[in-house]
């Protein structure tokens, strides 16, 4: 079985189309194989079917549609994995991974040159296509989002097919179809530059400058910028006509810079100090990248050695770029390679380690170093002959004897992947050569004895919300941003407009400066608040790295990627499933989050192995170590965790641990996972758990006082659902003007992408505040908008809900006439659909209508009800505001003192002040009690409400009134509750 999501939907069996049926039908396959037989939960299903707005049967119509699709296809091809469905493919069984195939096909004969099997790869891709994908289906959701992002894919390789035939020499055969391409994609640079470069190469120059100004007044009118830095370059070459532009050049790229000349087999020279010429800035460091030496001259490698070592040659240019920072660490690695034999410089990928090391390599004090790059070396065999021909050794006499009498440093760049071969290679140097010291960098240390350690960190960055006294330009992270930046867009400054983005940037790639280079080289074809806003997919925006550069530093995904292939299996799985943590975590945490080993190996031994390989980053700020993953790396092991469909049961693991400990955890120990109790309430929340939901968002908001900022750790933007529950938490302690402040950014999400239903809740939330604290004719405005968009909707329990905050509003501020009828009549509609935290509130607002009305043996039976209802849904907020209305409504003024006791016990517990609508009330219903009874008689009762727990208090609320019980509140006898209550 065949299908195809290249083009209309398509399944095909022994060479027949099957019909799939109804368009929304189509969608549920559609999001299945776009799962690429991952385990799809119920709930992600219904967003990709519906988007933020599904109907009230969406479950079971999901159920029906997979019923269906399983009579068509076959029953076990659609398989019932918790929590959702999983459609298993088989390699090539899909169109799109047939597509991807060939597209790496395509690459790796690039990686040879241009060739005709890559340009025959890329065109049997291309035909795979067969019109619009998931034209048909039914969902808007995956026609807005996903038919976009494979039409992406697909203009990426038609541009990428366009680049091999500018190689194969076919530019004239490109220009009519690229003209239409252009036309079809106004706005696409990497095309505009396809053509311009296609016109010049078929010899008219002319017609290319013409299509470059065309290009400018396009981007100009359209996106008000100017062309990127690549496509000026190129206007400037043709305007020279720059012989780089021919067709010899040996880079790949639609502009017109010209390739490095291909370095010859390295020959053993001296270094040379750096000249002015050279350096550039005075904080610029030329790095020889080739191998250098003094000594006797060499003679020809061995006949089994490699014919060119690992390593660029002498005569490749060396950094052009301006080396900032690093000071401190640069004079730690002259000292510290003064002192030892064996100093390894570790670090996680893309810290700069490489950089660093021949940065200082450059100063006049290493003109006698031999420097070879190990990147480019797979063999561990060849290590020794290639060690040999960079130190000039003659083969036919052991190395010891020709380096006894010789000082010299020996540098191995890039040791991770060679790790023990290095480390048996180096020793044995060290221990045959007194005079030898060797300096390596590596993601791990070498494990040698008398091996020296430096671990090299990211860049400091700014904190959030709190600048520098010295501005940002004080912080390494934000000059290098800036410096880069300049050469991605000429002229660009850090002026007070731009500071709060960098600042935000660097932030967000905490520090490492590879991801830091390519997010400002983003900025020659993206807006600065574009590049901010796309960080939350560093992985997909953080490429097209120096094309001369390491392969694996090209993108910030190959970087990760190349460290996290050197793991062990054991070591892969634990590090993907420590994604699941925001703002760290310690050992124990992890082991207890995170699937055990199958062998004897515990978690908190891979742990330690992960840190060592610069894989997870160790912080011994107080007694208990943490852990965190630098967020680059967290995302790529977030991406793979979700990809082998282990996120949904990691992240349910990390929400339960988190959960129990917020439960039995002192604030100050728990400050620390702030972080992580923001994402374990995101959790609950997804899985309508809002109880468990509210218990955590509790603990969030004892941490800290500025809980506005809500749960954005990691990068991720709060939903309205979280920054509603922060803002509901604030609100029950009384500080309502940061829930306003909450409730304000959960409508501005809603109103993003939230839907109308998630627009009418916040509306609800916000009302209620304004009531709260006596405004009631926003809070009337607020209600009508939240009520038209409940009609729209046909949602009977908003409707009911809004006209019970209605009626609650009527009975503070209005007609108690109106508010009876409006709560009355919400009571019966909220009861009947099952909603039991409405059903409470109306009750609880029937009795204060009663109580205002001078009516309170009325009002006793709905608040009981809401007393025992808001007890069953843990609203201890609202279980001592109804003890308070209770202690107004009861004839006994020992019993009323003991429910005023027992509300003031739960309003300590849970941080709640008394709302300003009650205040005045409350204030004298506790005169009037306290007018009735002795002084001694008050406390003593009062005191017996404090000491109760909430479940007796509700017990003895629901026992029957006795106005002749004894002065301290206890009734005469015990009697059954009155019907109703319980």
């Amino acid at each position: 079985m065949q299908f195809g999501i290249l083009g209309p939907l398509e399944v095909i069996r022994d060479g027949q189309a099957l019909p799939v049926g109804a368009p929304m039908q189509r969608a549920v396959l559609a999001a299945l194989l776009l799962g690429s037989g991952q385990v799809i939960s119920t709930d992600e299903l219904i967003e990709r079917l519906w988007g933020g707005h599904p109907p009230k049967t969406a479950r079971v119509t999901l159920q029906t549609y997979v019923l269906r699709l399983r009579r068509l296809l076959g029953e076990p091809v659609i398989r019932t994995r918790a929590p959702g469905y999983q459609l298993p493919l088989e390699p090539g069984q899909l169109d799109l991974h047939r597509f991807d195939a060939l597209l790496d096909q395509a690459h790796q004969l690039r990686e040879q040159g241009p060739t005709e099997a890559a340009a025959d790869a890329l065109d049997e891709a291309l035909r795979l296509w067969r019109g619009q994908p998931l034209a048909d289906v039914g969902s808007d959701y995956l026609r807005r989002t996903e038919a976009v992002r494979l039409e992406e894919r697909r203009m990426r390789a038609v541009e990428e097919r366009t680049d091999v035939g500018l190689e194969l020499g076919r530019h004239a055969e490109l220009v009519n179809d690229l003209v239409q391409l252009v036309a079809a994609h106004p706005l696409r640079e990497r095309l505009r530059g396809q053509l311009i470069l296609a016109l010049y190469r078929s010899g008219r120059p002319g017609d290319a400058l013409e299509a470059y100004r065309d290009t400018r007044r396009t981007l100009i009118a359209e996106l008000g910028i100017e062309p990127g830095r690549e496509l000026q370059e190129l206007q400037a070459a043709i305007l020279s006509r720059d012989p780089a532009l021919d067709l010899a050049r040996t880079d790949r790229a639609a502009v017109h810079r010209p390739a490095p000349p291909r370095a010859s087999p390295p020959t053993p020279q001296r270094a040379k100090p750096p000249t002015a010429a050279t350096t550039g800035p005075a904080t610029t460091g030329p790095v020889t990248t080739g191998p250098v030496t003094t000594g006797p001259a060499p003679t020809a490698a061995p006949a089994d050695a490699p014919a060119s070592p690992p390593g660029r040659a002498a005569a490749t240019p060396g950094w052009l770029t301006r080396f900032v920072g690093r000071v401190r660490e640069a004079d730690e690695i002259i000292r510290l390679i003064a002192e030892a034999r064996l100093l390894t410089v570790t670090g996680p990928a893309g810290c700069g380690k490489s950089r660093l090391v021949q940065h200082v390599l450059a100063q006049p004090d290493f003109d006698t170093c031999h420097y070879i790059d190990l990147a480019g070396l797979t063999d561990p065999a060849r290590l020794p002959d290639a060690v040999a021909v960079v130190l000039g050794l003659r083969a036919d006499q052991p190395p010891a004897e020709q380096l006894r009498d010789r000082a010299a440093l020996l540098v191995l760049d890039n040791c991770e992947h060679l790790v023990d071969g290095c480390a048996e290679l180096v020793l044995r140097l060290l221990v045959d050569c007194p005079g030898l010291r060797v300096l390596c960098t590596s993601r791990e240390p070498l494990a040698v004895p008398g091996e020296h350690l430096m671990r090299l960190a990211p860049l400091p960055t700014p904190r959030s919300g709190r600048p520098a006294l010295s501005g940002p330009r004080s912080y390494d992270s934000v000059t290098l941003f800036v410096d880069r930046a300049g050469a991605a867009r000429p002229g660009f400054a850090l002026t007070s407009r731009l500071a709060p983005y960098v600042e935000d940037i660097v932030r967000k790639l905490e520090g490492v400066p590879l991801a830091i280079e390519l997010a400002a080289a983003q900025l020659g074809a993206l807006p600065i608040e574009e590049v901010a806003a796309r960080l939350d997919d560093q992985l997909g925006l953080l490429t097209g790295g120096n094309r001369t550069g390491r392969a694996d530093h090209r993108t910030i995904r190959r970087a990760v990627e190349w460290s996290y292939t050197l793991l062990e299996p054991a070591e892969q799985r634990l590090f993907r499933e420590l994604s699941v943590f925001t703002g760290g975590f310690t050992a124990a945490a992890a082991a207890a989050v995170c699937t055990p080993p199958d062998d004897s190996t515990d978690v908190f031994e891979l742990l330690a192995s992960l840190a060592v390989k610069s894989m997870v980053m160790a912080e011994a700020r107080g007694p208990v170590a943490r852990y965190r993953l630098l967020e680059p790396l967290r995302q790529f092991a977030r991406q793979r965790l979700e990809q082998r469909g282990d996120l949904a049961g990691c992240r349910r693991r990390h929400a339960e641990h988190f959960s129990a400990r917020a439960r039995g955890g002192e604030p100050a120990v728990l400050a620390a996972d702030a972080d992580n109790l923001r994402e374990a309430m995101s959790w609950y929340l997804s899985q309508d758990q809002v109880g468990t939901a509210m218990g955590l968002a509790s603990a969030v908001d004892r941490l800290r006082s500025d809980a506005e900022d809500g749960p954005t750790a990691a990068g991720r933007l709060a939903t309205h659902r979280e920054l509603a529950i922060l803002g509901s938490v604030a609100a029950v302690r009384g500080r309502y003007a940061q829930a306003a402040g909450l409730y304000g950014r959960a409508l501005q999400s809603a109103e993003a992408g939230g839907g109308p239903r998630a627009i009418a809740q916040c509306l609800v939330e916000l009302a209620e505040l304004e009531a709260t604290v006596g405004r009631p004719e926003p809070a009337r405005q607020l209600l009508d908008r939240a009520a038209g968009l409940y009609l729209t909707l046909d949602d009977a329990a908003g409707l009911a809900t809004a006209a019970l905050l209605r009626g609650e509003l009527e009975a503070l501020h209005g007609d108690r006439t109106v508010a009876r009828a409006l709560l009355a009549d919400a009571r019966g509609r909220l009861r009947q659909l099952g909603v039991p935290a409405g059903t409470a509130r109306a009750q609880l607002a029937l009795g204060r209508v009663a109580l205002a009305a001078g009516d309170p043996a009325g009002a006793a039976e709905p608040l009981t009800a809401a007393l025992v209802g808001f007890h069953r849904l843990g609203d201890r907020g609202r279980v001592a505001t109804t003890l308070e209305q209770l202690a107004a409504a009861v004839r006994s003024p020992g019993r009323a003192a003991t429910l005023i006791g027992a509300a003031t016990a739960v309003r300590e517990a849970v941080e709640a002040p008394v709302p300003p609508a009650d205040a005045a009330g409350l204030a004298a219903t506790v005169a009037s009690v306290r007018a009735q009874l002795d002084p001694v008689d008050y406390a003593l009762a009062a005191d017996r409400g404090r000491s109760r727990t909430v479940a007796e208090t509700v017990l003895f609320a629901c026992i029957a009134d006795d106005p002749a019980g004894d002065p301290a509140g206890e009734p005469a006898a015990a009697t059954p509750p009155r019907p109703g209550t319980g």
